[in-house]
């Protein structure tokens, strides 16, 4: 990712600031530990999205080059759980974490 990209900090419906990434992050980690809500991270290319609370990163959500979306590792788990015995399986991408 380019180190130019800036990101934005948005608690509920309000832009806090328009930062770059590693002082974006530090920002919303303090201000969802004093707001006790969550505080989200955009990039402004809408190619990462990072949702924290109680100071924690929540959520993580990243977009590939033709936008598709990534999923956290418990989601993509859950949908493992569902496929039957016997059955054809996809293929997992490697997920660069």
């Amino acid at each position: 990712m380019s180190d130019d990209i800036l990101f934005n900090v948005i608690n509920g419906d309000e832009l806090i600031a328009t930062l770059p990434r590693a002082q974006a992050v530090e920002q919303a980690k303090a201000l969802s530990r004093t707001v006790g809500g969550e505080v989200k991270v955009d990039s402004t290319d809408a190619m990462v999205s990072m949702t924290f609370r109680d100071g924690m990163l929540e959520i993580f959500v990243t977009e590939t080059r033709d936008r598709r979306s990534s999923r956290g590792r418990r989601d993509r788990d859950d949908d493992q759980s569902d496929i039957h015995e016997g059955e054809d399986q996809p293929e997992l991408e490697n997920d660069p974490v």
